[in-house]
């Protein structure tokens, strides 16, 4: 008996965050997995390189299509309008975010405030103001969702990052509220360990060194996580209805299965056992 499964088959799913990173990855495996998928960024040449990589994995796969599109999603109505035009779609994933140069810290002064008011602008109010504006005009298909993005410093906080910690701790909150408010569209959200991605190229080299280092010590796993290992809970996640080819010799028979229907509200830790270390 031979077995094909194809998750994703037929969804179409919008990625922001998706020219780099895990975004990225969880935009190759959503196309392995059979749905079409449009990523968004803020820079024209990086949504260009990004779609431009991903067709190569997808050469000859029929019905299955790759975009992008040029997204500021500090600003609202560039946000919703993306949202808009690309409706109606299946899932929306927000791996967006930017460090620059490391954590942010607490405010000494004015311009530190303006700067930990753009972290929010970037990682809490897209997550808040795309859900929201899905809801409210019915954007997505039925069984479809929202996957947003924290860290596992939501949980587990690092000396130091207590800032950064708080705003993940903002968007986990929300993660459980809108899964009540906008029921029933499903709003989970994935929380990553330290995974070696483009994030953290913006680190003075000594600080990325120490960092990943003094991560690998700890972690169960005994590796750092990679984007693509990252990118399967995200299809964990969206995934609604599995096709099962059976083959056998008395019977030809295919079935759906609905899975992970039952997923709502939910903050999923991917962080190689960092929080148990």
């Amino acid at each position: 008996m031979s077995y094909t499964l194809t998750v994703l088959k037929d969804k179409k799913i919008l990625i922001i965050g998706g020219s780099s990173g895990i975004g990225r990855a969880v935009a190759a495996a959503s196309l392995a997995y059979g749905a079409s998928v449009v990523i968004a960024s803020s820079r024209q040449p990086k949504v260009n390189a990004a779609v431009e990589l991903l067709k190569k994995d997808i050469q000859g796969e029929a019905g299955v299509n790759v975009s992008g599109q040029v997204v500021d999603i500090k600003d609202f109505k560039s946000l919703t309008e993306f949202l808009t035009s690309e409706a109606p779609f299946d899932h929306l994933v927000i791996t967006a975010g930017d460090l620059a140069g490391g954590f942010p810290k607490p405010p000494e002064s004015g311009e530190d405030v303006k700067q930990l008011d753009r972290f929010m602008d970037m990682r809490y109010w897209p997550f808040m103001n795309a859900a929201n504006h899905i809801h409210r005009n019915n954007l997505i298909r039925p069984g479809g969702s929202i996957v947003g993005t924290i860290a596992a410093a939501e949980s587990r906080p690092m000396p130091g990052v207590a800032f950064f910690s708080g705003v993940l701790g903002a968007i986990a909150t929300a993660t459980k509220g809108l899964a009540l408010d906008l029921k029933p569209l499903r709003i989970n959200a994935i929380s990553p360990g330290i995974v070696d991605t483009e994030i953290f190229s913006s680190f003075p080299p000594e600080v990325r060194t120490h960092l990943m280092d003094s991560t690998l010590q700890k972690l169960p796993v005994g590796h750092i996580g990679t984007a693509e290992e990252l990118a399967e809970a995200y299809i964990f996640a969206m995934k609604a209805s599995t096709l099962y080819n059976t083959s056998h010799k008395a019977y030809n028979l295919i079935v759906f299965i609905d899975q992970c229907q039952f997923l709502t509200g939910q903050i999923i830790t991917v962080d190689g056992g960092g929080n148990l270390a």
